[in-house]
């Protein structure tokens, strides 16, 4: 598990290691916990910044919440995340 604060002080934890039979973009969804279930949330690796929102989390990963971000980050070929 992680556990982590958005830039507003908010705690937010994911789950890293229970897949689901879920799949989006052909990806494993892996269960989240028993808070925001519905929501998709995205930990990524990127060697900068990305300019779409998401929030450092440790050096070189990344959260996001944000669907579009999300589908941005299935479209790119060889892009480390975990959903």
């Amino acid at each position: 598990m992680l556990v982590t604060q958005t830039p507003d002080a908010q705690t937010v934890g994911v789950i890293l290691n229970r897949p689901t039979e879920r799949k989006l973009s052909g990806r494993t969804v892996f269960f989240g916990g028993p808070v925001l279930r519905e929501t998709i949330v995205a930990l990524f690796h990127r060697a900068s910044s990305p300019s779409r929102p998401a929030f450092h989390v440790l050096r070189g990963v990344y959260l996001t919440m944000r669907p579009e971000t999300i589908e941005r980050l299935s479209a790119r070929p060889g892009q480390r995340f975990r959903l």
